[in-house]
């Protein structure tokens, strides 16, 4: 399975600096249960709250009965408590309905921690 990562919009500054942005990267777990059976991390964008990565993850386990569990990070560099979690997006594979060698190219919403 492939999983492209193409940007983010519109995220928040988390640390409400004015002096840095944050230099974001995303996290993409296939998760089975209660198990990360497998995961990737993209390239990190420096200091953009609009990131766009164009990148391609390959995940080698099979998505059935998975979700896919989309974070996304900031790094503050220096600064105290520099990685911050800015959102994630959790996508229920049995719920996407595609045929073998097919692409669905979508947007998804993030959410703060407590929607885990």
């Amino acid at each position: 399975m492939e999983v492209t990562v193409f940007e983010a919009k519109d995220l928040i500054n988390v640390k409400e600096t004015k002096t840095k942005l944050p230099d974001t990267y995303v996290k993409v777990y296939l998760v089975k249960g209660k198990k990360c059976v497998e995961k990737h991390r993209t390239k990190t964008i420096k200091e953009s709250l609009q990131p766009k990565y164009m990148e391609m993850l390959k995940f080698k386990s099979s998505p059935a009965g998975c979700l896919i569990q989309v974070s996304v990070w900031g790094d503050y560099g220096r600064e105290k408590g520099r990685k911050v979690f800015m959102g994630v997006a959790v996508i229920y594979m049995d719920s996407i309905t595609t045929s073998p060698g097919s692409s669905l190219t979508e947007w998804y919403r993030l959410f703060g921690s407590s929607s885990l």
